[in-house]
């Protein structure tokens, strides 16, 4: 292929490079998707497999949602196009370097002639400049082996990844140093946890067939192994050696493990990895071999997932499931480099894609998906980068912006007392993964005394006070391995008491360290963060539509809440606004949208954040988070918090493009109550007042209640509680203040209505007067008149009208999302 014999697509131009770029493609389209053919017509075999692939390298690309591809137009003899074999897109976390493009595929049996085209997903302007080089099409007789990647690294390292064993995560001098050491304080209590683990895991019967396991529930088989490994490596006792034999043994004759593609098969890879690896000079001849075979088979399974792009996890760099399962895949090629000639390739796999997702994590060491999935994700980061150390080192980690502030992130997401954590996203206020294991590890590789300190304040407000079904410290083998006693604990009273976590735009701020603290959130940043959306990048899963949610705790207890971890995402379970019953980008779907939020391009963004005395002030525009058909011209919200007057102020200018109703709402604790008109006390110490103007056609202060199958497990989140709801109709401009003070007593007045239900039906709930269709929303109608609701319904249907009519617009896009008759239910 050459510069002449590609013919560019309008307004684009291909030229010749030098070495550097060896074709150019650069230009600017209008109103098009092909930006160049490459091969007019390539001979094509019926019925022959085929590999197509080629470099791609993205000098400039201005809408980076849409990356470019590599797409094989199959023609019959007539010219006739039967089918397209397009490869992946561009992989933008390789922006703006090169990316390998690669497609398998048989031929159509009519297929004659093949067209290649450089395209992209949708019919855009677009402004491009893009180097291509080694594009071909091999042949094969038979569908083609995965790719094989070799791996980069200098000769030393290869000796070493082939070095004496132990070598996943210690070596023979790390173990005889932790021998010694068992005995002192504090590896004393987590050698207790290895024994006790090893014992309860190791006693129980493994199952004769895995067949009815899935892959979340089969994760939980190879659990035991690093317990029973690690026991026999520091005390060497026969009994935990048999132990481990006769679940490695089983393992081993499972056919399958689960779907084998997912974070279930990883696990298990990396459990028998670690005990093939430390007990390896305990096997006989012929169990290192069906070991090894086992977990050859398994890691060439998940190599082909990844290699192939044959699950949504293998580029999706900012989802935890992509950092669990290419861990056990990585950690499998360190343990068999040398033994199997695909061990290499799977070291090389897991390279490439760590290095993938450090470089899009979010600079600020916060996360997207939450505290609960920090944790599972930043444990695969950390098992990975510490298994593959011994051999390959810890540089890239050390110099890597994401993971050097994850414990000061860590830190500012404890709610005061330290046994809780903040619950935005999927996430409950008691963590599933550690973290007292993972801020060691972070504690050892940055010499971080504050770390260190994090995670025993945590383990120990745990421990006196668990979480239910919950040992309290969360302790875990890794804490045996990871904990460095040269880092002692520093207390962070010297720190600030603020931090804005600027990339996704999170603030959390509080009084002080102290138990007694009180503690402010603030999210007015975009749903995976700028650094992700400038790389084109709109993760889903555990995101919630919640741009400008505010939280607070005070008072010992949660003023301000949170819905947690739910199985349905709506923006009306959250502190924010809806419009016209309108909610953000991403919402009504059990997993964030993130297809929604990419074609909608969902965005917030900070706009000023300072210091206030002890306090701070936080800004951001958020009418971005909101789809085009809501008519949100502008939504800053503004939050003051003061702790030396003990108040919180939260502060909101909307402008709509046309006249609609606004849904202010607030979600409380259950023990709320009115004070008066506009007046709350959020407990019998805090209140809050609201101030609107223009004036509002109403408000709502009742219970609510998230429906049953919309929550994860009773204890993840929010489920009830009380909420305002208020409204504004046809305007084109609303100002609201809420303000919170703590410290004083407020009196309720008097109840009106009897208190919420504790186990409410799914079907209808009723909640002091209020009811609900079983959609996870309430709204007052007993306590309406039939003018109010009136009122309601005609202000519902202009709103109606006016979508109509926004939606005759030119160009106007639609989506899935849906009205519902009463603007106070959930759309």
């Amino acid at each position: 292929m050459t510069a002449e014999s590609v013919r560019p697509g309008d307004g684009m131009t291909a030229q010749a490079g030098d070495a550097a770029c060896p074709i150019r493609i650069r230009g600017q389209q209008s109103d098009g998707k092909e930006l160049a053919t490459l091969w007019r017509a390539v001979e094509l075999q019926p019925g022959a497999h085929y590999r197509l692939q080629g470099w791609v390298k993205l000098n400039a690309y201005d809408d980076r949602r849409f990356p470019p591809r590599l797409a094989l137009s199959a023609r019959n003899a007539a010219g006739k196009s039967l089918k397209n074999y397009d490869t992946e897109t561009y992989d933008m976390a390789d922006w703006p370097g090169w990316s390998r493009l690669l497609v398998d595929f048989q031929a159509d049996p009519a297929a004659q002639s093949g067209k290649l085209l450089l395209k992209h997903k949708k019919k855009l302007p677009i402004a491009a400049d893009i180097c291509l080089k080694e594009i071909t099409l091999q042949r094969f007789d038979a569908p083609p082996p995965p790719l094989r990647l070799s791996l980069d690294v200098s000769e030393a390292v290869k000796q070493r990844l082939g070095g004496p064993r132990p070598r996943l995560f210690v070596t023979a001098q790390r173990v005889q140093a932790l021998r010694k050491s068992l005995d002192t304080v504090p590896f004393d209590r987590f050698w207790r946890t290895v024994q006790a683990r090893a014992h309860k895991e190791g006693s129980a019967a493994p199952p004769a067939s895995a067949t009815r396991y899935d892959s979340d529930a089969i994760r939980g088989l190879g659990e035991g192994l690093p317990y029973l490994a690690l026991a026999y490596l520091m005390r060497g006792q026969d009994n935990d050696l048999a132990m481990a034999r006769r679940w490695m043994d089983a393992l081993a004759s499972y056919p399958d493990w689960a779907d084998n593609s997912d974070i279930g098969a990883a696990l298990l890879l990396m459990d028998m990895s670690i005990a093939y690896d430390w007990l390896h000079d305990q096997w006989s001849p012929a169990e290192r071999e069906r070991y090894r075979a086992k977990i050859a088979l398994q890691a060439e399974r998940l190599y082909k997932v990844l290699i192939n792009h044959e699950m949504w996890w293998s580029n999706d760099y900012l989802q935890n499931h992509n950092y669990t399962s290419v861990m056990g895949l990585g950690l499998a090629g360190y343990a068999l480099y040398g033994e199997d000639p695909n061990a290499a390739s799977w070291l090389a796999a897991a390279e490439r894609n760590f290095t993938r997702v450090l470089r899009v994590l979010s600079p600020d060491g916060a996360s997207h998906e939450g505290i609960n999935y920090w944790g599972f994700g930043i444990e695969s980061l950390l098992r990975y980068h510490l298994g593959v150390a011994p051999a390959m080192g810890l540089e890239r980690v050390k110099s890597n912006p994401y993971m050097q502030h994850a414990a000061k992130y860590r830190l500012h997401a404890a709610l005061p007392g330290y046994r809780d954590n903040v619950d935005y996203a999927d996430a409950p206020r008691f963590e599933w993964h550690g973290p007292g294991y993972i801020l060691r590890a972070l504690a050892r590789i940055y010499q971080d005394g504050v770390a260190q300190w994090l995670a025993d304040s945590i383990e120990a407000a745990r421990a006196r006070d668990p979480a239910p079904g919950s040992d309290g410290a969360g302790l875990s083998w890794e804490d045996l391995l990871w904990y460095d006693p040269a880092v002692g604990a520093v207390e962070p009273d010297g720190l600030p008491t603020n931090a804005l976590f600027d990339n996704l735009g999170l603030m959390m701020a509080r009084d002080g360290w102290g138990d007694d603290a009180a503690w402010v959130f603030f999210k007015g940043g975009s749903p995976g963060g700028d650094h992700a959306r400038k790389h084109g990048m709109y993760p889903g899963s555990h995101i919630h539509p919640d741009a400008g949610q505010v939280m607070l705790w005070a008072d010992g207890r949660w003023l301000l809440n949170d819905d947690g971890y739910v199985l349905l995402k709506r923006a009306a379970n959250h502190n924010v606004i809806t419009i016209n019953g309108v909610g953000q980008l991403g919402e009504g779907e059990k997993w964030f949208d993130w297809k929604a939020a990419r074609n909608g391009d969902a965005h917030a963004r900070i706009i000023r954040a300072e210091s206030l005395g002890q306090g701070y002030l936080t800004e951001a525009e958020l009418a971005g988070a909101y789809p085009a058909r809501a008519g949100l011209a502008s939504w800053r919200r503004t939050v003051r918090f003061e702790p030396e007057q003990h108040s919180m102020q939260v502060e909101d200018a909307i402008t709509l493009s046309r006249a609609g109703t606004i849904r202010y709402l607030m979600h409380m604790d259950r023990a709320a109550a009115q004070a008066g008109e506009m007046t709350y006390c959020l407990s019998s110490n805090a209140r809050a007042t609201l101030e609107a103007k223009p004036a509002l056609a109403r408000t709502h202060f009742d219970g609510y209640a998230i429906a049953p199958k919309e929550r994860k497990r009773e204890d993840n989140g929010n489920y009830r509680g009380m909420r305002l709801s208020a409204e504004s109709e046809r305007v084109e401009k609303q100002h609201f203040v809420w303000r919170v003070t703590w410290g004083e007593p407020c009196q309720a007045a008097a109840a009106e209505s009897p208190p919420e239900p504790e186990d409410a039906s799914p079907a209808l709930r009723r909640v002091g007067g209020a009811s609900t269709d079983g959609s996870g929303d309430l709204r007052d109608v007993s306590a309406e008149s039939g003018a109010a609701i009136r009122s309601r319904v005609r202000s519902r249907m202009e709103g109606v009208r006016a979508e109509r009519e926004h939606k005759r617009a030119p160009r106007a896009r639609r989506t899935r999302q849906g009205y519902s008759l009463f603007p106070s239910v959930n759309p």
